[in-house]
């Protein structure tokens, strides 16, 4: 969403960007042509007497929401107000098959069943993926036709920047092609079939694993690593702020996940002139490697597909140019206009 609304701005359009509270790591990526709206608040629940206060004070055109619970909080907000803004609703999970890997699925699957029946009060639902559209016409109330499958704008002047930076020097000194992975270390990732794979990839291909993020899953994965007998060749780096430039010297990119609903890291590696291996865990990674042209794709859960073609990647990589201008089909300045045609 931030950088939805930098590329508004950036367009000329008065734009606010509405939080519940004022806080979080993205707010110094936020242009300073935007105005941020702190609603002080600490739940997405409890801003809705804030929000319909803000939507009655400054009675704004458009208002686009992201996430479900937030697009929940929206809608009641909007009704309570007078309806009178265009509201957008946008979401960026699988419906369905997320809750699998959720540690509170059941709350979750709750606020998805008070989406089902709101989200028909919206002007429009966009979804990130075809997948994700899916989901949402299958369980909620929506019509197909009332909802728009609009990419996430991904790549900015900011990330072309950032990926020309310094990496730290534990990085210079890998001295073998790297495969590097980022993402939070949690089920729905499924790093264990990247684990598995990469210890079939070392049987004949001299490489290093680096895996960037963190999350509950790390400590199973390091006693995995050592069971498979490869930890001297994984690099659990941790949380990275800027995990860019280590895409941009790397050899190939790898996304095991089990779900993933559109692919952000993808395009992000793309841009970086990385080559990709990513599974077919929804139609948003196939979409963006246009059903392999751009990266090989591998079945969901496949460690021995997923080994062969980091193998394959490796010996004949991807054109960096042609990756980078796939990139730009993701970028805010070819998003920006489908949104407009919404607002």
């Amino acid at each position: 969403m931030v950088n939805l609304a930098n590329g508004f701005a950036s367009a000329g359009y008065t734009t606010d960007l509405v939080l519940v509270t004022k806080s979080g790591e993205l707010l110094s990526e936020v242009s300073e042509t935007v105005r941020t709206v702190d609603l002080g608040a600490s739940r997405t629940a409890t801003s809705i007497p804030q929000l319909r206060q803000y939507l009655r004070n400054v009675s704004p055109s458009t208002m686009i929401s992201a996430m479900t619970h937030t697009n929940v909080a929206a809608l009641i907000a909007n009704g309570l107000a007078g309806g009178s803004t265009n509201m957008i609703v946008t979401e960026h999970g699988d419906f369905v098959k997320r809750y699998k890997y959720m540690t509170e699925g059941r709350k979750e699957r709750f606020v998805a069943a008070i989406a089902g029946l709101l989200y028909p009060r919206a002007d429009c639902v966009v979804a990130n993926s075809q997948t994700v559209k899916n989901g949402i016409v299958n369980n909620t109330r929506v019509s197909e036709s009332s909802v728009y499958v609009i990419p996430n704008p991904v790549v900015t002047d900011d990330l072309k920047r950032q990926k020309e930076l310094p990496v730290d020097e534990w990085f210079e000194q890998l001295d073998e092609p790297i495969i590097i992975s980022v993402g939070r270390l949690v089920p729905k990732k499924d790093y264990p079939t990247l684990l598995q794979a990469f210890r079939q990839l070392r049987e004949n291909t001299a490489a290093t694993l680096v895996i960037i993020g963190d999350g509950r899953s790390r400590p199973d994965l390091e006693a995995l690593a050592d069971e498979l007998g490869i930890n001297d060749y994984v690099v659990f780096a941790g949380e990275l702020q800027n995990p860019f430039p280590y895409m941009s010297q790397s050899s190939v990119f790898a996304l095991p996940s089990a779900t993933e609903a559109f692919g952000n890291v993808i395009v992000e590696a793309m841009a970086c002139g990385c080559p990709v291996v990513a599974t077919r865990s929804s139609t948003g990674p196939v979409k963006i490697l246009n059903n392999g042209e751009y990266g090989r794709l591998t079945p969901v859960g496949d460690a021995n597909a997923m080994a062969e073609a980091l193998r394959a990647e490796l010996a004949a990589p991807t054109s960096k140019s042609a990756l980078q201008a796939r990139a730009m089909d993701f970028s805010i300045d070819a998003v920006l206009p489908l949104f407009e045609k919404l607002i």
